[in-house]
């Protein structure tokens, strides 16, 4: 064989297809996504969690909640949120409430428009005022913020990067009463999401209805 077909072969071995032994792209990611399964919890933890939740032992219950919560599972943490929003048990709510508002947010507070005239409320210009936004069809607005770190000293969450309160919790009802020209009372309903009004302190205002989602 002479030196050039020698050194045409050599080349063409090292430009052509990849091995056939290479991982495809749907296997990368089929092996990665088993070892993240197995590194949470099983199915057969979460089922044992789930029956001392729902156990008639309700200081366990209390135990295995704040465990799950301080968890760095996603799927414990998510499930003890789940389990307190929907007790009928206080201060299951309550350690639910907390833990959510602990995470910081974001929270996105939605207020009804059609159900006053906005002579009456204002929230179109309080919205406005909050660097707020508006659904396609004008009868949403909306207002998203961040939590701060608990305040011990006032009994509050405060609004990120400020000293106001944005949340304080009492008896799974929040007060709004620290916003700027805004107060607001909301309660916990059983669709697991924050209920109530928010009014524009500005003049002589009436309060719109307004929710907090607070799990998918």
């Amino acid at each position: 064989m002479d030196s050039y077909r020698y050194l045409f072969i050599i080349v063409a071995l090292s430009v052509g297809p990849a091995p056939t032994f290479a991982q495809s792209a749907i296997e990368a990611f089929r092996a990665l996504d088993e070892a993240a399964q197995q590194e949470g919890v099983s199915d057969a933890e979460i089922a044992e969690f789930e029956q001392i939740l729902n156990g008639s032992d309700e200081e366990r219950a209390r135990r295995a909640m704040d465990f799950m919560l301080a968890s760095d599972d996603p799927r414990l943490v998510r499930r003890a949120k789940e389990f307190g929003l929907f007790s009928a048990n206080a201060l299951f709510r309550d350690a639910a409430l907390r833990a959510i508002f602990d995470e910081g947010g974001p929270f996105q507070i939605e207020i009804d428009l059609t159900a006053k005239d906005d002579e009456e409320t204002g929230m179109v210009d309080y919205i406005n005022a909050l660097r707020g936004g508006f659904s396609q069809d004008g009868e949403t607005g909306y207002f998203t913020f961040a939590l701060d770190a608990y305040d011990e000293a006032d009994n509050c969450w405060p609004f990120n990067g400020y000293n106001n309160c944005a949340f304080m919790l009492a008896n799974s009802a929040v007060s709004l009463a620290g916003w700027s020209n805004g107060k607001g009372q909301l309660t916990l309903n059983s669709e697991g999401a924050l209920e109530g009004t928010l009014q524009y302190t500005s003049g002589i205002r009436e309060p719109a209805p307004a929710r907090i989602v607070l799990i998918e």
